[in-house]
């Protein structure tokens, strides 16, 4: 199968169809029957958020723990957080993710992941359209001998509506 192969797949949110490459490199992909598979989910309540009506729901990783075959199955056995899903849409509109114990790397020779904070906030910008209009995250570890501190913040406001000039989008040539 070739990587721009594509298979026809059904939204769950809206019912809709749409074409996926059949590589997995759509984000649509992420969120895995197997990925949700590793996580107890909670209701914990019903909240106003940015105007909009969410439901709260928040997650923690299976106990016992999954087994740890790979370093990503280490890091999703010690996340924990809380999504805020828009009770219209079904879409995300925040999301909060953090690291519940340090994770190693080969036993913690080759480094250690220490924290990771991760916060996410959408906003809706008309029906069916959500940006990211927050994202923060701060990781700290180490990598051999050295330690690391990362923290990035991204913010993006004022969104508007741009009328597009047919004009100015032909090709010239």
């Amino acid at each position: 199968m070739s990587a721009s192969h594509t298979t026809s797949t059904v939204c769950w949110r809206s019912k809709r169809t749409f074409q996926k490459p059949a590589n997995g490199a759509n984000r649509e992909n992420f969120l895995t029957p197997e990925l949700a598979a590793r996580f107890n989910f909670k209701l914990v309540g019903q909240t106003n958020l940015d105007g909009r009506d969410t439901y709260q729901v928040a997650f923690e990783p299976k106990n016992p723990p999954l087994p740890e075959h790979r370093l990503v199955d280490r890091l999703l056995n010690r996340i924990s957080g809380t999504f805020w899903i828009d009770a219209e849409e079904f879409e995300l509109a925040r999301g909060e993710i953090f690291l519940d114990s340090e994770v190693n790397v080969l036993g913690g020779v080759a480094g250690t992941l220490k924290k990771l904070t991760y916060i996410l906030q959408r906003t809706r910008v008309s029906d069916g359209v959500w940006f990211s209009t927050l994202s923060r995250g701060d990781f700290e570890g180490r990598k051999l001998l050295a330690s690391t501190h990362i923290k990035t913040t991204s913010e993006a406001v004022n969104f508007r509506r741009v009328a597009m000039n047919q004009r100015n989008n032909r090709r010239t040539g």
